[in-house]
């Protein structure tokens, strides 16, 4: 899994980056097919701190997840938390795809 984190009008900082990267390394745990995530903070004027999570995944799938906060981490924490619940439930839904039973047919004599 390729991990890019970049800052948007804003420098982020190495311990920043380092939250981040254990928060979306939890990912593939939630989706395996999981190709590139990236993270991409941003500052608003108001003083409120945007996060922006894109994960793409094999056969072009691509979950987004963005959330604001009064800082970075709330901001990391919220998104990955979206995307996290995305991600599982895409996988529950493979997953029961997958192993569902036909409608039972009444036995004939």
């Amino acid at each position: 899994m390729l991990l890019t984190i970049a800052g948007q009008n804003v420098r982020v900082p190495e311990h920043v980056k380092a939250y981040a990267t254990t928060k979306v390394s939890r990912l593939p745990k939630y989706y395996d097919n999981l190709d590139r995530v990236r993270v991409t903070l941003r500052r608003e004027p108001a003083g409120v701190a945007t996060a922006r999570i894109v994960a793409q995944g094999k056969r072009k799938h691509c979950f987004v997840a963005e959330e604001t906060a009064d800082n970075a981490y709330g901001s990391i924490s919220r998104a990955a938390r979206d995307l996290e619940r995305q991600l599982s439930r895409v996988k529950k839904r493979v997953r029961n795809r997958k192993h569902c039973r036909k409608a039972a047919v009444p036995w004939k004599e």
